[in-house]
Order: C-alpha cells, then structure tokens, then sequence
C-alpha cells in the first residue's frame, strides 16, 4: 500500500506538472509578453524617477536663483525710487532755471542798482566802475 500510494502520488504530481506545463507553454505569448510588459515598464519607472530627481535638483536651484533675483529686484525697486526723486527735483530745478534764463534774456537797466541793493561793497570795489556806497535808508528807497 506504500508503494502504491507513492506511485499514485508520483503520476498525480507528473499529470499536475504536465498540466501546469502545458497551461503555461499553451499561453507562452501571452506570458512573454506580460514579461516584456513588466521589463518596459520597470524601465519607464526608472527613467521617470531619474527624470524626478533631477527636476526636484533644478527646481532647487531655481528657488535660490529666484531668491537672489527677488532680492536683486527690491535693491533695483529702491534705486529706480529714489532715482525719481533726483529726476523730480531735477526737472523743479530746470523749469526754475528756465524761468530765470526768461528774466535774464530781457535787459533790466536798473539791474545794476538792484545788484549794488544787496552787495554794495563788491560792486564799489569793481575798478571799472565808479559807484557810491549809499547807507542803508538810501538803498530801501529803490524798492
């Protein structure tokens, strides 16, 4: 009975084995190309997390870029500010000037006496002229 049961036991596991053998050899494509499927897209997964790695680097370096830029950015926004003050003022003072380039373009012939009003000793001192120094209630009485 031993014996028996052995050799039962070793044609049921060679009758399961051809089974199995001839299940697997029957659907050979299909199991290829499962396999090949697997293989290509292990690859795919590995490419993609090559590609991952490498854009989390870049995206690193493009936040410190970005940091630096936004910094370079609030100096700029600082120096274009006061850059429009100075342009500001500048153009008060050229339409100043301008102003007075309109007074000096017309001769003034008491200009001399309004002039001597306020630096007397200079314009005394002029040897091409010969002025007076008037005191100071004689020089109001021009204004």
């Amino acid at each position: 009975m031993d014996t028996v049961s052995i050799v039962v036991g070793i044609l049921i596991g060679g009758v399961v084995w051809y089974g199995i053998f001839y299940v697997r050899y029957g659907q050979k494509s299909l199991v290829d190309d499962l396999r090949s499927s697997v293989k290509e897209q292990q690859s795919r997964i590995n490419e993609l997390e090559h590609d991952y790695r490498e854009y989390r680097e870049q995206n690193v370096i493009l936040r410190e870029k970005t940091a630096a830029t936004l910094r370079a950015n609030e100096d700029l926004t600082r120096i274009v500010s006061e850059l429009s003050r100075y342009y500001y003022h500048i153009k008060v003072w050229s339409e100043k000037i301008q102003e007075l380039a309109s007074f000096l373009r017309l001769p003034d012939p008491t200009i001399e006496d309004k002039i001597e009003y306020y630096v007397p000793e200079a314009v005394a001192k002029t040897p091409e002229r010969d002025i007076p120094v008037y005191e100071k209630e004689e020089r109001e009485e021009f204004f």
